[in-house]
């Protein structure tokens, strides 16, 4: 089921995430070995169904490290899931923690009501709306 293409694990991945009942042990496998791939999206994915399904050491530990990619699409991806994990997430306060003050300071420090930012400052915004909602509620 999660076997083809990147875009199909991906999809996949969100697909498996409304499972009910125990998962079968095929979809588990393959989802742990997309923890592992090189693409981070969907690492991230696949973490991301993983801990919602209660395997949560692992998965979350591997979304903490995408806080910390280089990519500010793939930080936000994973922010997102961390958000909406929330008390399964519980282990990642701190990272998230430093990961708000670092993106915050890429914001500019005065705004008007319009002003433009880079790519990067608007990825940042949207990764500290989602680690404050995190850490006001966790």
């Amino acid at each position: 089921m999660l076997q083809g293409s990147d875009a199909a694990r991906y999809w996949a991945s969100l697909r498996v995430r409304s499972w009910q009942g125990d998962l079968p042990e095929t979809l588990k496998s393959t989802l742990l070995e997309n923890l592992d791939l090189q693409q981070a999206w969907i690492a991230v994915e696949a973490a991301a169904t993983l801990a919602h399904l209660g395997e949560e050491e692992s998965p979350v530990r591997i979304l903490g490290e995408m806080l910390q990619n280089h990519d500010l699409n793939i930080v936000l991806q994973a922010m997102r899931e961390v958000e909406m994990l929330g008390e399964k997430a519980s282990s990642l306060r701190e990272v998230v923690t430093r990961a708000a003050k670092k993106y915050q300071s890429m914001l500019p420090t005065q705004t008007t009501a319009t002003f433009e930012v880079t790519p990067e400052q608007d990825l940042a915004m949207f990764i500290g709306f989602s680690a404050r909602a995190f850490l006001q509620r966790n």
